[in-house]
């Protein structure tokens, strides 16, 4: 299907069949098989898209595989979109050289992502579900985490983790993106914050937080 995509497309929205369903079609469920599973999108078609929203709970490098193609991003959604039954929660990215494993780059850049948008990023690898995305001119970035109510066992907000898995809470200016706002929400409450004085960007480190309270979590204006 994805071979028959116009040339002219910039903007594409795929929303994968849950994980659920998948395995549903399987006489074991568990033999669904989310690491091995793969998405064929030709990479020129990809190379030419500026916006990409995607929505997988496949515990698999289906999304990496897909970005390491999307040079010239400029807005980019990830939903996983997990249930209660949270499973397998993107843990291959915990493994050593996850990627590698998989014939996939070590660090996937997107030299023109503006925008970055990720939902129900599962608590228990917030430091390592992008880590492996660098995004030097950064602008927007929205981070609602998805937690199982039964776990109490972070001391710090998983946002924490997965800001500081992409770099935004070093001091050092070099290594921190531009951000002009940031919003940290979960399902039932988000936060926003301007991070601009004037028309200037302004490099913003962030602070550790104590879980679960989420302020004061940038340094001082």
């Amino acid at each position: 299907m994805f071979n028959y995509l116009p040339p002219s497309l910039s903007s594409l929205s795929i929303d994968l069949p849950r994980r659920e369903e998948l395995s549903a079609h399987f006489v074991n469920p568990d033999d669904f098989d989310g690491v091995a599973s793969s998405i064929h999108i030709p990479a020129p078609t990809l190379d030419r898209l500026t916006s990409f929203k995607i929505r997988c709970d496949w515990n698999g490098p289906q999304i990496a595989t897909l970005l390491q193609h999307c040079g010239k991003l400029e807005h980019l959604t990830v939903e996983y979109f997990l249930s209660e039954d949270l499973g397998e929660v993107q843990e291959w990215t915990e493994a050593p050289n996850c990627l590698e494993e998989h014939d996939l780059p070590p660090r996937i850049r997107l030299p023109q992502l503006r925008t970055l948008s990720v939902h129900a990023i599962p608590a228990q690898t917030a430091s390592t579900v992008l880590h492996f995305l660098d995004v030097p001119a950064l602008a927007n970035l929205v981070v609602s985490i998805y937690e199982d109510p039964s776990d109490d066992e972070y001391e710090e907000h998983p946002a924490y983790h997965f800001l500081e898995s992409l770099g935004f809470c070093s001091p050092l200016a070099d290594e921190a993106a531009l951000l002009q706002s940031l919003t940290i929400g979960e399902a039932w409450e988000s936060m926003s914050f301007l991070l601009t004085s004037g028309q200037q960007p302004q490099r913003r480190p962030l602070r550790r937080v104590p879980y679960p309270s989420f302020p004061p979590i940038l340094g001082p204006l």
